[in-house]
């Protein structure tokens, strides 16, 4: 089941910090990280990741527009030092003002 990430509304250029601690070995770092939005046939205005930057243990991403009283999943995919490949995904929910 998805992590679920703070709401935000269509015109908001937002950006979200997601932690990979708990998840990674105590000298492990993120060598690369990619995020995606799942399409889905209910939103016409597609939520858009405008950039993702990453740390040795957590990233982040800016996420712009989206259709407000949509739900959207985010799948972030992380590479480690570790020769590792770890998924995280997020339920984000667009709202109106």
């Amino acid at each position: 089941m998805p992590s679920t990430l703070a709401n935000k509304k269509p015109a908001e250029v937002a950006d979200y910090r997601q932690d990979w601690d708990k998840r990674l070995a105590e000298e492990e770092s993120i060598t690369s990280s990619s995020w995606s939005v799942a399409a889905s046939a209910e939103s016409p205005a597609a939520l858009t990741v405008q950039s993702g930057t990453y740390t040795d243990r957590a990233v982040t991403v800016w996420l712009a527009a989206g259709t407000a009283g949509v739900s959207y999943v985010l799948t972030n995919m992380v590479e480690t030092s570790g020769n590792r490949t770890l998924v995280g995904c997020y339920r984000l929910y667009v709202e109106a003002c």
